[in-house]
């Protein structure tokens, strides 16, 4: 993953939602780390990232983003490796 500096395996498709601000699909999809954990942050795209367990997570209040209902599928424990 490029901004993170971290390799991964066992890419699933989740699910999409169309983005209407941008004209453009957000596509969600789960995988599994490949090797070291160490985040090496490319801060050109990203502030900050962190690893966190399931309990650590706060979620959002908007009920209708894709990415707050993948959040929720880790959180609870419903993401598995293949």
């Amino acid at each position: 993953m490029e901004e993170v500096g971290l390799k991964v395996k066992n890419i699933r498709y989740y699910k999409s939602q169309p983005w209407a601000f941008s004209r453009s699909l957000l596509m969600g999809f789960f995988c599994d780390l490949d090797g070291s954990d160490i985040i090496t942050l490319d801060t050109r795209e990203l502030s900050e990232a962190a690893w966190f367990h399931r309990e650590e997570i706060a979620l959002e209040d908007d009920h209708l983003s894709l990415t707050r209902e993948m959040i929720l599928q880790f959180k609870e424990g419903r993401i598995f490796s293949p």
